[in-house]
């Protein structure tokens, strides 16, 4: 699935941080504060680690995947 391919370029932090953030594993979503407590980083380090993991989603060789 394409899905899986794309996500096989992110990190596993920028994975879990998205995953955490977005609530994609079935869990309620979680704020910076929250999801920085849970992985011992700042709430910058995680908002910097989103940032870069939607960097790369939105590149457009990935994005042209995601909606194809």
């Amino acid at each position: 699935n394409s899905l899986n391919s794309i996500l096989t370029d992110l990190s596993e932090d920028e994975i879990e941080i998205l995953s955490l953030f977005y609530g994609l594993k079935g869990e309620q979503q979680k704020s910076y504060e929250s999801i920085a407590r849970l992985l011992s980083l700042s709430a910058d380090d995680v908002r910097l680690i989103w940032a870069r993991a939607l960097r790369k989603l939105k590149h457009p060789s990935r994005f042209r995947q995601l909606i194809y």
